[in-house]
């Protein structure tokens, strides 16, 4: 008779998850590398390769980390321990569906169109939606100031790094970006595709950053949810001994 040996199941960890996502991330980058050495200029496969493109690979893969986040922000924000910010996780999670749809429609730059009818921004500020874009990022961040001190402290750090890289390369690597356009031209492609590998690297990572502080912290509240779970049968005896030891107390005082 052949016994049956049971394999142990494989588990999908935050950390686990992260390398995999970041892998990929790096399989972009390589890809939009060869894309700009063995193909031609808007030759349909160096379209798909671009990590600076539009409707292609990369833009896929950033609107499914950000639809990631999305839902796990928005499972946080269904948890019991998370209701004293609940308004907070909510509306995170739906500027990040948001910020999917910008990813994928180009919102930020029909925006930058029209500012350009209407503005004649040079340097730093070339592209004229990083002005509402740096605004905005710092309204944010004053609303969600005693949001982010609520957290656990290796979660804040988690959350204000991930922010950064996202921020640093959607933003920050744009205007630099800007700047050089603005000062030398579109003339050295080479140069062009560094800043803009950079700038959608920092977008992903950060992403894949975010996402794994988002579950990591997902996990805590679970464990957190069990133990008190487990504690419950112990408050239930000792309510039921305080209740014995009043009416025992009670009867000793009518035998009086």
């Amino acid at each position: 008779m052949a016994l049956s040996v049971k394999r142990p199941a494989c588990k999908i960890t935050p950390r686990k998850l992260a390398k995999w996502l970041s892998g990929i991330v790096v399989g972009l980058l390589l890809a939009n590398l060869w894309g700009y050495f063995a193909f031609a200029v808007g030759s349909p496969l160096s379209i798909l390769v671009d990590v600076n493109g539009e409707e292609n690979l990369a833009t896929a893969f950033s609107v499914f980390l950000l639809l990631c986040c999305a839902l796990s922000l928005w499972q946080i924000s269904r948890h019991r321990l998370s209701a004293r910010f609940f308004t907070h996780w909510r509306v995170l999670s739906l500027l990040f569906v948001g910020m999917a749809f910008d990813e994928w429609f180009l919102v930020h730059e029909r925006v930058n169109m029209f500012l350009d009818d209407h503005f004649q921004t040079t340097g730093f500020f070339y592209y004229d939606w990083v002005i509402p874009g740096s605004l905005f990022v710092i309204a944010v961040g004053l609303a969600y100031s005693r949001f982010l001190q609520h957290l656990p402290r290796p979660t804040r750090r988690q959350f204000l790094l991930a922010g950064a890289l996202y921020v640093g390369g959607a933003l920050g690597m744009e205007m630099v970006s800007g700047f050089y356009i603005d000062s030398y031209g579109l003339d050295n492609r080479a140069v062009l595709a560094v800043l803009n590998g950079i700038e959608e690297a920092a977008e992903m990572f950060g992403l894949v950053a975010f996402l794994y502080a988002l579950l990591v912290y997902q996990q805590s509240l679970i464990r957190m949810m069990e133990n008190l779970r487990s504690l419950q049968p112990i408050s239930k005896v000792h309510s039921s001994l305080r209740r014995e030891q009043s009416e025992l107390v009670s009867v000793r005082r009518r035998q009086k």
